[in-house]
């Protein structure tokens, strides 16, 4: 029985070890890019601090340290500050946004976890744009009455219907060759958790387009 416990606890301590590995490759990135900017000025200072507290921030979550806060986040903003950083780490990629949501565009949520799903979004992306010239990734912004429907389009490799089929279903399967699976199926648990739904749709060869759907912010 406690070879079984350990056995256990052992698999748990490896997957964080993963997911913690996993979704510290875009900070790190960043960081890595700041810091061979000469001549630095204050707007590269100032990313770098917020890229240096959102790793606290994932450390925090994920070894347990601090309580999972919700906030009210502007979706928007949040999208284009992603975006943002991934022109510095990634300016091969071209990420467009279209936004056709109202003024007030909120979603009560912990900013820290929502990073994470559009990071491995993203990423995903980006993995299947490797053999691209031309790397795109465009972001949707929509609403209806009670939801933001958040649509990654990518003109990559695309996902094979088998692969989408155990993405929806909620098995953890990689999208990458040699991926560890971890990425879709953290994000879709949750996202679904926190009363949303994520969708993959793609047709090998032919791009991808995933699916984010997020319950509006309180009033």
């Amino acid at each position: 029985m406690n070879n079984l416990k350990q056995k256990r606890a052992n698999t748990v301590s490896l997957r964080e070890l993963k997911r913690f590995l996993h979704d510290f490759e875009s900070p790190l990135s960043l960081l890595k890019v700041l810091s061979r900017i000469e001549n630095a000025g204050e707007s590269e200072a100032s990313l770098a601090l917020n890229t240096l507290k959102e790793l606290r921030k994932y450390i925090d979550t994920i070894t347990k340290q601090t309580i999972i806060q919700e906030e009210m986040i502007d979706i928007v903003a949040l999208t284009s500050s992603i975006i943002n950083k991934y022109n510095i780490t990634k300016p091969d990629v071209h990420i467009s946004l279209q936004n056709s949501t109202s003024n007030k565009s909120t979603i009560f949520m912990n900013s820290t976890e929502l990073i994470r799903v559009f990071q491995n979004l993203i990423n995903n992306s980006i993995d299947s744009l490797a053999s691209s010239e031309d790397k795109q990734i465009r972001i949707e912004l929509n609403e209806d009455e009670n939801d933001y429907i958040i649509t990654f389009f990518d003109n990559g490799s695309g996902i094979d219907s088998g692969t989408v089929s155990n993405l929806n279903s909620g098995i953890s399967v990689s999208t990458k060759a040699k991926g560890q699976g971890i990425g879709f199926f953290e994000s879709k648990s949750w996202v679904e958790s926190n009363g949303g739904l994520l969708l993959a749709d793609s047709v090998k060869y032919q791009g991808a387009r995933i699916i984010l759907i997020l319950p509006k912010g309180k009033d």
